[in-house]
């Protein structure tokens, strides 16, 4: 590879030529292998690059089978060192191509003419640090919460960072970015879902139970988790129509992780509604 390609792959560690470009780096033997795994990603998948002594051939054989049109490359320690973003890379990088959402949409098989006899589906409002918006998308795929809204002034999906954290998880599951959340809500909301806000300055406390006893008349919902020091948008905690809760603690501590909690309330959910 030129000196000007590798320059090229370099600005998609940027925002901005991730954007204009509608292309993003993975980096990692894990978060490949997932990515390989993935129906859709892996359609996607342009360009594999190898450090010159990267040697994995069972890897490599599985990339011909998942991905036989991406092209490999190997570069030497000094120009792959630009393109890495791990701290100890491990010699592999794949430029892969930003699907269409409505193509994720409809391979993930979220059709609105599916038979369900419920659905849990998660809103980020302003979830900004890479690391707890990775984490919440791995603890949704975990607990098959697989379809998400990330609202306006979340970080960006591709984000190598959030991709990370996800540990391969965001290759299987549906993430709609830039969502205007007062206005999905209310749709949602007039479709029948009941809209649950999770909120430090309310006074109504979620348990183990809380599912069991919205069950009688709700099999749909949208669990709202807000940003990590704001919590979520006065204009959608002011909506009268939507339910409010916050987590019981047992210490002073002031606050929990916003992913930790979003993992306690979906394993309550997944205690009721199970697969």
């Amino acid at each position: 590879m030129s000196k000007t390609g590798v320059k090229y792959l370099e600005k998609l560690k940027l925002k901005k030529y991730r954007e204009s470009e509608a292309k993003f780096l993975i980096e990692g033997v894990n978060i490949l292998e997932e990515c390989l795994k993935s129906q859709v990603y892996r359609k996607y998948i342009e360009t594999i690059i190898l450090r010159d002594e990267f040697t994995d051939d069972h890897l490599l054989d599985r990339i011909n089978i998942a991905a036989p049109k991406a092209e490999i490359i190997k570069l030497g320690s000094s120009a792959f060192s630009k393109l890495a973003d791990a701290v100890s890379p491990q010699g592999i990088i794949a430029v892969v191509r930003v699907p269409d959402e409505q193509l994720i949409h409809h391979e993930m098989h979220f059709s609105e003419n599916e038979p369900e006899t419920s659905k849990a589906i998660i809103a980020l409002d302003g979830i900004n640090d890479p690391g707890n918006a990775g984490a919440l998308i791995r603890a949704c795929h975990w607990f098959g919460l697989e379809d998400i809204m990330m609202g306006e002034g979340s970080v960006e999906l591709y984000n190598p960072k959030v991709i990370r954290s996800t540990q391969g998880s965001l290759f299987h599951v549906f993430v709609k970015e830039g969502a205007h959340l007062k206005s999905e809500l209310k749709n949602y909301h007039d479709a029948g879902y009941n809209i649950m806000l999770f909120d430090l300055e309310t006074n109504i406390e979620f348990s183990p139970e809380t599912f069991t006893e919205l069950s009688e008349n709700f099999n749909k919902f949208v669990l709202v988790f807000g940003n990590e020091s704001r919590g979520i948008s006065k204009d959608i905690l002011n909506n009268q129509d939507y339910f409010r809760y916050r987590l019981r603690g047992y210490s002073q501590c002031e606050s929990l992780n916003v992913s930790v909690a979003a993992g306690i309330v979906m394993n309550a959910y997944r205690n009721v509604f199970s697969k």
